[in-house]
């Protein structure tokens, strides 16, 4: 009777669980399954008052508390309904651990999912890591390179400025030197002795070497006043750049191409130099062509001197002699005529 009871006031159902607002249909369910059970068990005893029970029932009498019938109950009815309901809690049991069981089985496949979720991302996450800290270290050797790269290029820079500095004061010294030197070749120009000094070889020569020297030394001052240029300019673009640029990969494409430019301008200064120094060869060789013609002029001026001066002595020689011959010639005409005289 207490389990007949309890089926009757329990909220679940043998499919779906609890009804909720649906608790009539629950009871004219329950009531139908044991109508169904009463019919049979009352046709295995005849019981007399079958149609009675069941007209009161389907009359409304079902809404009266089912212990509250009086009349007698045959106890096989109370077995099968309690076979019955044993039997539902079984169903309802198995539903219950079936519906566990795989939500257990989804909740081991969720978890299965989500731990296989975690390993990926722990690797990614690991990689991600790795790509980090590669990245660090080459942040901070390209940084270390380009620090070493700058203090090369300041110290350059000084050392130009410094050359650029005593080329400079050399170069007006030198200027001084060649208008003193031209003013005094002006001064030595009106004697022949002055012009053989200026015109001498080894004068011309080291008049030629030291004016090449001195145009050597103005080109290299102007190119590398260039190439210092440019590098200042280059250098101030690539700060310019990497202070505004947080991508690592950019920042080491900006330093490879300033490296690059820097090479270029290495070559370009080296092609600069070179032409140059092909240039002042040039001029010192017209300078020597011209030293060797001035030499050669000198050379055949001094032979002709030279011949100028024997052709002299030997005119004067002859001159001598002749006039040796007419005083030896008078002084004879005149002791023969102081000997006549005598006589």
């Amino acid at each position: 009777i207490a389990g007949l009871w309890w089926f009757r006031s329990s909220t679940w159902t043998e499919d779906v669980g609890p009804l909720g607002p649906e608790a009539d249909y629950r009871r004219r369910l329950m009531r139908r399954n044991i109508f169904d059970i009463i019919r049979a068990k009352k046709a295995d005893v005849e019981y007399d008052q079958k149609d009675l029970r069941v007209n009161l029932f389907e009359a409304g009498a079902g809404k009266k508390d089912f212990l509250s019938m009086d009349e007698d109950v045959d106890p096989r009815i109370f077995q099968a309904v309690y076979d019955k309901l044993l039997s539902h809690h079984s169903y309802v049991s198995q539903k219950f651990a079936d519906q566990l069981e795989q939500q257990k089985e989804e909740t081991e496949a969720i978890l299965r999912e989500a731990l296989n979720i975690r390993d990926e991302l722990l690797l990614k996450l690991s990689d991600a890591l790795d790509k980090q800290d590669d990245a660090d270290s080459d942040a901070i050797r390209h940084r270390q390179r380009l620090e070493v790269l700058m203090g090369h290029l300041y110290r350059k820079r000084d050392a130009l400025i410094d050359a650029w500095k005593g080329l400079y004061t050399e170069a007006k010294e030198m200027g001084a030197l060649e208008r003193f030197r031209a003013a005094r070749e002006r001064e030595r120009r009106g004697s022949l002795e002055s012009v053989r000094s200026v015109q001498s070889p080894s004068a011309l020569k080291r008049q030629h070497a030291n004016a090449a020297l001195a145009q050597k030394q103005k080109g290299q001052l102007a190119i590398e006043a260039m190439a210092s240029a440019r590098t200042a300019e280059a250098l101030r673009g690539l700060m310019g750049r990497l202070a505004t640029c947080e991508n690592d990969a950019e920042r080491k494409a900006m330093i490879e191409q300033f490296e690059e430019q820097m090479k270029g301008l290495q070559i370009e200064l080296n092609e600069a130099q070179n032409q140059e120094l092909d240039e002042l060869k040039r001029k010192y060789e017209e300078q020597e062509n011209k030293l060797m013609d001035a030499r050669q002029q000198l050379q055949m001026a001094q032979q002709k001197q030279t011949s100028a001066e024997q052709k002299l002595a030997v005119d004067r020689a002859a001159l001598n002699a002749r006039q040796d011959g007419d005083r030896e010639a008078l002084a004879q005409d005149g002791a023969a005529e102081q000997n006549k005289l005598l006589a």
